[in-house]
């Protein structure tokens, strides 16, 4: 009888010490999923300041005020780019740093092609 209530009492406190590393698994997973909400949203912040920004920036450096077949060929281009990485990535963020690495890549790109037509 005392080996069985000495068992109980062991269970008893296993038991107790399970609930509270429990306790701190939720608090953690808690937090963590705060933090994953908050980087979502700054990435999606992130994500339309650098659409909008790389429009402006595209504006700023075409002098002329009509439209050409190289302006569409740019916007076609980068609007492309951008699906592309969208569909591939597996992440939000991954996306935003494939389009901003192809930014110098897509501008040479549409160099050299106008080259090659001219």
């Amino acid at each position: 009888m005392l080996a069985w209530s000495k068992e109980s009492e062991q269970l008893k406190q296993f038991v107790k010490q399970i609930q509270i590393e429990n306790k701190k698994l939720k608090d953690i997973i808690s937090k963590l999923e705060h933090i994953i909400r908050d980087y979502m949203h700054e990435n999606e912040r992130l994500k339309q300041e650098n659409q909008h920004l790389s429009l402006l920036s595209y504006s700023i450096n075409n002098d002329d005020s009509t439209t050409s077949d190289t302006d569409i060929c740019y916007l076609t281009l980068k609007w492309l780019t951008y699906e592309v990485a969208q569909r591939t990535s597996d992440n939000s963020e991954q996306s935003i740093l494939i389009t901003d690495d192809n930014e110098p890549y897509l501008r040479q790109r549409l160099l050299d092609t106008e080259r090659q037509v001219n």
